[in-house]
């Protein structure tokens, strides 16, 4: 099955399955594929979602094949997953048929106006690149550094109070320019977690509310 969107067709092909939150997550080409990055959010949203704070909404920001909504949505709590890939909003889509949330195809956050009560989860495309380096919409899953965190911190810092966000970045980023950002905008940062030390990339989990 083709899919098209932002002037790309893809064909949106299964490629095997996973069990993640006690639901079955199916793998697609040309969507990024679940990695360490995605299993310390998943550690970090669940035990955010446990709390008696739970959000009325997630939205799962560069959602990919959709498993952190799956498993955001386990929580009774109505998702709205968005991916700037076609590919990966019609993945996303299949994952999540038999739960409470709809798919959007755009760019980060703006299809998506002020909300209150909100969990924004990102998994941002963390890994650096070149100033003037062009990427095609399968490299924007995985590149563009600390850009797309900081991004996403100043369009939330618009919205006022009333939400929380859960990112994901590396201190190759550098993450110092996400925290020189974050004390700029008046917010308040947490690092919620962190890959082993014997893992090859130095991923940060965190969260960030308003000041």
């Amino acid at each position: 099955m083709s899919f098209r969107g932002l002037g790309y067709v893809c064909t949106v092909e299964p490629l095997y399955e996973i069990e993640a939150c006690n639901t079955r997550v199916t793998i697609c080409r040309h969507v990024y594929e679940p990695s360490t990055d995605t299993w310390l959010a998943m550690q970090v949203l669940e035990k955010l979602l446990a709390t008696a704070e739970k959000p009325r909404i997630v939205l799962d920001v560069g959602t990919g094949t959709g498993i952190l909504a799956a498993c955001a949505s386990l929580a009774n709590t109505y998702v709205v997953a968005i991916d700037v890939s076609p590919c990966a909003a019609k993945c996303a889509r299949m994952n999540l048929a038999n739960t409470l949330s709809d798919v959007v195809q755009c760019d980060n956050l703006t299809c998506i106006r002020p909300l209150h009560e909100v969990l924004v989860v990102y998994n941002t495309p963390y890994l650096p690149v070149e100033d003037g380096e062009e990427l095609g919409l399968e490299a924007l899953a995985w590149s563009g550094g600390a850009r797309e965190a900081i991004r996403t911190m100043r369009m939330m810092r618009s919205w006022g109070k009333g939400w929380r966000a859960l990112l994901v970045a590396a201190e190759t980023s550098p993450f110092a320019d996400i925290l020189s950002e974050a004390e700029r905008l008046g917010l308040k940062l947490k690092v919620e977690a962190r890959a082993p030390e014997d893992m090859f990339n130095d991923v940060i989990v965190f969260t960030v509310e308003p000041g």
